[in-house]
């Protein structure tokens, strides 16, 4: 779940629906991609759809979702800084 452009995905929705077609905008991928994102999203119950006439809606279902992963996603950056750091002092792990 922590790849970037699902990070950026649950990001943009934390501000309400948007369509496939306004997501990409904000990522800077294409609408295939986002599309298939979305997918996944919905498969595990993160993003919800509703279709009103040619345009799908999609919406974070878990709001707290994205909270969660800034906060894994934060706790990921400070073990790499870490190791980063200890390896620059010629330390390991």
């Amino acid at each position: 779940m922590g790849q970037p452009t699902r990070l950026g995905i649950i990001e943009l929705l934390r501000a309400g629906e948007l369509t496939v077609r306004h997501i990409p905008v904000g990522l800077g991928a294409d609408a295939p991609s986002i599309s298939k994102h979305l997918s996944l999203l919905r498969n595990v119950n993160l993003v919800g759809d509703r279709k009103e006439g040619i345009n799908r809606f999609y919406r974070l279902l878990v709001p707290q979702a994205a909270q969660y992963l800034q906060c894994m996603d934060g706790k990921t950056v400070r073990r790499l800084e870490h190791k980063t750091d200890g390896a620059a002092l010629g330390k390991t792990g």
